[in-house]
């Protein structure tokens, strides 16, 4: 038998952007979820995204940039 060995996969927040564009709170939340997400998930222990990952989310945020990044990674 071959000992068990986790899976990793995304784990996604969905964003509207209109929604985002007018609501201070959302843009304040969405902030600090990216900010703060990489510690997070080692300290819970989940596998984290890479550093170029965490900075197109980021940055696609605050240019209103729709869509996935994933096939910016």
């Amino acid at each position: 038998m071959h000992p068990y060995q986790s899976l990793a996969r995304p784990l996604f927040i969905y964003i509207n952007a209109e929604v985002a564009q007018n609501n201070p709170a959302m843009v304040y939340f969405v902030d600090f979820y990216m900010k703060n997400a990489p510690g997070v998930v080692n300290d819970v222990g989940y596998v984290p995204f890479s550093t170029r990952s965490y900075n197109l989310l980021y940055q696609n945020f605050y240019q209103v940039k729709v869509n996935s990044i994933w096939g910016q990674v």
